[in-house]
C-alpha cells in the first residue's frame, strides 16, 4: 500500500537523515533565510489569474512550497536551525525547508535548461518541455486501439491548450472553486475532490504538480496510477528537489523548476529527471 502523503513527508525526512548522517558539514543544512511571497500572476491570456503565497526557504539551495488556502506565520527561531530536524507544525513551511535541505541528494538531471525572456516567453518554453515529456512517454504506453488519454491534476491553461492539440482525450481537475466548470485551453475543469482519482484511473498518463504533496493527495494519485499501470509526470515548483525520491516512488518523469520561477524576472532553470 502506498504511504499517505503525511507519511511521505515523514519518509522524505528520514531518507534525508539516513543519507546525510555522516556529513560533517552541519552548516550545509542550516536555514539561512525563509521568505513568504504573496504572488498574483497571469502570464498568458489562456491562463486564469492565480494568487497564492509561496514559502521560500534557503540553506545552500532554495526550497519552495505554495500554500494552498493558507497564510502561515513564519517562526523566527527557524533561522540557523538544521533543516533536517525542523517540525514547525505547518506543512507548507516544513515542505519548503525540507526541500531546501534535500538539494544535497538531487541526482544529475537528464535535461537541464535555462529559460530567459519575459514570463510569457518562459511559460511557452516550459510548456514545450512538459508536453514533449508526455509525448515521449506516450510512445511507451500500452494502449488498446492506440487511443490514449491524459489527465492533468491542477489546471494550467497554456499546458492544457497544448495538450488538447495532440488529438487525444484530455481531462483536467482542480481544487479551486472558481475554475471548476470553466474551460481552460478548451478543456473542462472538473472538481478535484470528486473527480481526480476517477480521471487518473481512466488515463494512461497523469500530469500532476508538486502541490499534490502539500494538499495531501499525492499518495492516492500514485496508488491509483500504479493500479492502472499508468505513467505519471510531475511538474514541481513545490518540492522540486525531491526528484530522486519521487522516482523511487514510481513517478516516471519530474520536471523541476528552480526558484526564481518563470513568472519572476531573470533566468529560470528547468531540470528534467527520467525514471529508468
Amino acid at each position: 500500500m502506498m504511504p499517505s502523503s503525511n507519511n511521505i513527508l515523514n519518509d522524505l525526512r528520514q531518507q534525508l537523515l539516513s543519507a546525510t548522517n555522516t556529513m560533517a558539514d552541519i552548516d550545509k543544512f542550516a536555514v539561512t533565510s525563509i521568505s513568504k511571497i504573496n504572488a498574483t500572476f497571469r502570464p498568458q491570456s489562456v491562463d486564469s489569474c492565480y494568487s497564492d503565497i509561496i514559502i521560500v526557504a534557503q540553506t545552500t539551495s532554495a526550497g519552495c512550497c505554495y500554500c494552498y488556502n493558507n497564510d502561515p506565520e513564519i517562526p523566527q527561531n527557524i533561522l540557523g536551525t538544521d533543516a533536517r530536524y525542523i517540525d514547525s507544525g505547518n506543512r507548507y513551511i516544513d515542505i519548503a525547508v525540507l526541500d531546501a535541505a534535500f538539494s544535497s541528494l538531487l541526482p544529475n538531471p537528464d535535461l537541464y535548461c535555462r529559460l530567459e525572456g519575459n514570463s510569457f516567453q518562459k511559460a511557452e518554453a516550459r510548456t514545450t518541455f512538459i508536453v514533449s515529456e508526455i509525448q515521449r512517454l506516450l510512445l511507451d504506453v500500452d494502449v488498446p486501439n492506440n487511443h490514449p488519454c491524459i489527465t492533468m491534476v491542477g489546471a494550467v491553461g497554456n499546458v492544457l491548450s497544448r495538450l488538447s492539440k495532440l488529438g487525444i482525450p484530455v481531462y483536467a481537475t482542480d481544487l479551486d472553486p472558481s475554475l471548476i466548470g470553466t474551460k481552460m485551453g478548451g478543456v473542462l475543469i472538473e472538481n478535484g475532490i470528486d473527480m481526480t482519482l476517477d480521471r487518473v484511473s481512466e488515463s494512461h498518463i497523469s500530469l500532476i504538480t508538486g502541490m499534490t504533496l502539500a494538499t495531501n493527495t499525492l499518495d492516492d494519485i500514485l496508488r491509483v496510477a500504479k493500479k492502472r499501470n499508468a505513467k505519471v509526470v510531475m511538474f514541481a515548483e513545490t518540492g522540486g528537489n525531491f526528484a530522486g525520491a519521487y522516482m523511487k516512488m514510481g513517478i516516471d518523469c519530474i520536471i523541476s523548476e528552480e526558484y526564481p520561477f518563470y513568472m519572476f524576472p531573470g533566468v529560470t532553470i528547468l531540470r528534467v529527471f527520467r525514471r529508468r
